[in-house]
């Protein structure tokens, strides 16, 4: 067992199962700002500081998307846009790179879209379509 102290706290914890749980519980009591969503094939160009800077941003509502709102391509006219068209116009179809990062602000207006709806979801919509967490998210916040 080593002996730790904890700037913030001042406190000496000793072991490191403690210190875990600790950390845990500290993690747990204050909710994230921002919620990232990854792909495992692609990776974004920028540096390190790029991203921490539009992650820790002072703009607490800032999120990180890149996002248009017609087909690039055939097979995004085909699988996603002619998809999702059936039940939303194709002006309010918006999609976006797999890399992308949701503001508290942004993440609450895409679950207060039920509410909205009557009760409905949304997502059923994109269930057909491919690549669908694409277009979901950006056609959510551009309704």
């Amino acid at each position: 067992n080593t002996e730790v102290s904890l700037d913030d706290s001042e406190e000496s914890i000793q072991g490191s199962d403690k210190i875990a749980d600790k950390s845990h519980t500290q993690k747990q009591s204050t909710p994230p700002d921002k919620f990232v969503f990854l792909s495992e094939s692609c990776l974004p160009i920028c540096s390190l500081c790029e991203m921490a800077i539009s992650l820790y941003s002072e703009n607490s509502r800032s999120s990180w998307m890149y996002a248009l709102n017609a087909p690039n391509n055939g097979y995004a006219q085909q699988l996603q846009w002619d998809k999702v068209g059936q039940a939303i116009s194709k002006e309010k179809i918006w999609k976006a790179d797999q890399w992308i990062v949701l503001s508290r602000y942004h993440a609450s207006l895409i679950l207060d879209i039920p509410e909205k709806l009557g009760g409905l979801s949304l997502w059923p919509q994109f269930q057909f379509t491919r690549a669908s967490d694409e277009l979901y998210f950006p056609t959510a916040l551009g309704l």
